[in-house]
């Protein structure tokens, strides 16, 4: 079961359908609530966002190696697993980079998640970070870009400000405590989810 904090609602790991509202951290909606009021924040679809990172995009996916069934299965089968936790009906991808830090903003991240493709959810590990996540770790991983995407990519309710608003305005709006403030909230989201991924032994 997930801690309740700041308004979050118990959810069971093995619900079937995983309410996405009951996971969301609370300080998201008040992120983008004072966002709003200060600045006009525009309508994001997937391919205004596609056009905005350019070939960039296609270029991580251009350098990264599908991981099939047929070729990892036992990460196939771990991202079914996670998928299947968090009652997610879409498909996940799981690719694995050839080009550790190549890109800037992937920073030192473990894996990141294309936020312009609505469906399948893509998620790209990063470097050699797969060689050290054990089978715990990984369903963690996957869990929270997964939770990513059905939080801050799906279609989202009009009081939340998703991950393609959120490039968009950090473009504008550099260095704002605002926009700080709801990336650390989404990323808090996209933990729980990452936890509720998790089967209790693995945690």
């Amino acid at each position: 079961m997930l801690h309740p904090s700041r308004g979050a609602t118990l959810v069971s790991v093995t619900s079937a359908v995983l309410d996405v509202e009951s996971v969301r951290f609370s300080g998201e909606r008040w992120a983008s609530q004072a966002i709003r009021e200060r600045w006009e924040v525009p309508v994001v679809g997937a391919e205004e966002h596609r056009r905005a990172i350019g070939s960039d995009g296609e270029a991580r996916l251009a350098t990264s190696v599908l991981l099939s069934a047929d070729l990892s299965p036992a990460t196939y089968a771990t991202s079914e697993e996670v998928r299947n936790a968090l009652g997610v009906d879409k498909a996940v991808e799981v690719y694995q980079s050839l080009h550790a830090g190549k890109f800037q903003d992937d920073g030192f991240a473990t894996a990141t998640v294309d936020i312009h493709t609505a469906d399948p959810t893509r998620i790209r590990i990063i470097g050699a970070s797969l060689k050290q996540l054990d089978r715990g770790a990984l369903m963690g991983v996957l869990g929270h870009e997964i939770g990513h995407h059905v939080a801050h990519v799906s279609p989202l309710p009009d009081d939340v400000l998703g991950l393609r608003e959120k490039y968009f305005l950090g473009v504008r709006e550099r260095s704002s405590p605002l926009l700080s403030y709801l990336a650390l909230s989404q990323e808090i989201t996209a933990d729980r989810f990452g936890l509720l991924a998790c089967p209790h032994g693995q945690r």
